[in-house]
């Protein structure tokens, strides 16, 4: 699968890959946590219904787009990611996971 996202080329005159990949983790995991955080606030309908039928349905649609958005983010950061532990300077079995 091609990606939507212009990704960076790991080269000698580029940022290092292991802070490329760093700041990919950190956006992810900013995101995971922003992903729980909108579920959490996720629209009830008893707060909605006084103003009519259209009102949750908006809202629902509105909540639905902002998660989209962030799962989104969070997949561009994954394929950073991926981007930098395929190249030569920086080796997945040389990542401490978090």
């Amino acid at each position: 699968m091609e990606s939507k996202n212009t990704l960076p080329t790991i080269h000698l005159n580029g940022t290092h890959p292991t802070d490329l990949f760093d700041q990919a983790r950190a956006v992810r995991d900013a995101a995971a946590k922003l992903l729980v955080a909108l579920q959490m606030a996720y629209p009830n309908g008893r707060d909605y219904y006084v103003q009519g039928n259209q009102a949750f349905t908006a809202a629902d649609s509105e909540a639905c787009a902002r998660l989209e958005a962030v799962r989104e983010i969070k997949e561009w950061a994954g394929q950073i990611a991926k981007v930098c532990l395929t190249s030569p300077g920086l080796k997945s079995e040389n990542v401490v996971k978090s």
